[in-house]
């Protein structure tokens, strides 16, 4: 997965009992799945959480090497 591939949903949830919180299952907040296309690859927030850590790190390294001249 590349990181210019990445995108972010924000969905509203106001009840618990809407239909979109219904339609995607959500029982909690926050709500986090990682999809590459239409394939969903984890629902874990935590498997979530690392997978954008690890695809940030790239393009922060890139910008502390611009910022430094080089």
């Amino acid at each position: 997965m590349k990181s210019s591939s990445v995108r972010l949903r924000k969905i509203d949830i106001h009840k618990w009992r809407s239909p979109v919180a219904r339609q995607y299952r959500i029982s909690r907040l926050p709500h986090l799945r990682l999809y590459e296309g239409k394939q969903l690859v984890t629902a874990n927030q935590a498997e979530v959480m690392a997978k954008l850590r690890q695809l940030a790190m790239p393009a922060a390294e890139g910008a502390s090497e611009s910022s430094s001249g080089e």
